[in-house]
């Protein structure tokens, strides 16, 4: 028996096998839908999420920084007071006392103002001022602020700068607190007798001109794997550093934070038992800005 078959059945032969195939393709368009929805979903709850951490985040960074202004206020009247019995005191051992009181009270200050420092960084609303700040004045002065505490450390504080590195552009007051961070840390580190020496320079990166002034001590150092960590809010290279030095853990976080808002960074070059040396950058005034001040 012979059959004749045509090469190309056409739409009639096809007939029988149009609902598998619709079947099919609704089986599949059904199964893209439910995963689209689901991904759709996931997206959503997780930007909600992530807006509500936000949200979390500022309103606590708000409360740390309203919480520590408010204790600040006390505080200080416990400073005043401690002066006023030292002032008066008839015994040495009063004014001994007195003195303790008032550099346990200025150190918690100290620390309350890095809390409400960072809390401000957190929620974006540390102001800042775009000023020219001359290099030569700014480092004489973290010298001489730096003097009462380096000499009680028994550490020498020298500075230096070239000759182009003459003014920077940033906020004077928050620029002369990143340098006061540094060089307090690299007094709290370094062994008495040792010295810390801060050099400006001035250098170009990507057609724009920089000032950077490295702060050098020859204190423990730092590890390599532990570099990353002093950078954090409340970081320390091993929990033995705060244990010996003391200290929240806050000053170099702020300091980085407050460099990069100005425009610059601060980074660093150490190794255990070595010393350190932190590298902060600013942008360096330009014309315009030298003829505007």
């Amino acid at each position: 028996a012979l059959q004749w078959r045509h090469a190309n059945p056409g739409a009639r032969s096809f007939e029988r096998q149009i609902a598998p195939v619709v079947l099919s393709l609704l089986s599949v368009g059904l199964l893209t839908m439910l995963i689209a929805r689901t991904l759709v979903a996931r997206q959503i709850e997780a930007r909600s999420s992530a807006k509500a951490a936000r949200e979390a985040s500022l309103e606590k960074s708000e409360l740390l920084a309203r919480v520590s202004t408010e204790l600040r206020t006390p505080l200080n009247a416990v400073i005043g007071y401690a002066e006023l019995i030292q002032e008066e005191a008839m015994s040495d051992a009063a004014r001994e006392d007195a003195q303790h009181i008032i550099e346990a009270a200025q150190e918690l200050s100290a620390m309350l103002g890095d809390i409400i420092d960072q809390s401000r960084i957190d929620a974006g609303s540390m102001r800042l001022l775009q000023e020219v700040v001359p290099v030569a004045g700014l480092l004489a002065e973290v010298q001489g602020l730096m003097h009462p505490v380096a000499h009680a450390a028994g550490i020498e504080v020298e500075v230096s700068h070239d000759a182009m590195a003459a003014y920077a552009y940033a906020d004077h007051a928050k620029l002369r607190q990143c340098l006061m961070k540094i060089v307090g840390n690299a007094v709290k580190f370094s062994s008495r007798g040792g010295v810390v020496r801060l050099r400006a320079r001035l250098t170009r990166e990507d057609n724009r001109d920089f000032i950077v002034i490295a702060v050098s001590d020859s204190g423990i150092g730092i590890a390599a794997d532990a570099a990353s960590k002093i950078f954090r809010p409340f970081g320390q290279a091993n929990p033995a550093i705060g244990a010996v030095y003391g200290g929240a853990g806050l000053g170099l976080s702020i300091a980085r934070a407050l460099a990069r808002d100005m425009g610059g960074d601060l980074s660093v070059v150490s190794e255990a038992g070595a010393g350190a040396t932190f590298y902060l950058q600013t942008p360096a005034a330009s014309a315009r800005a030298l003829s505007a001040a």
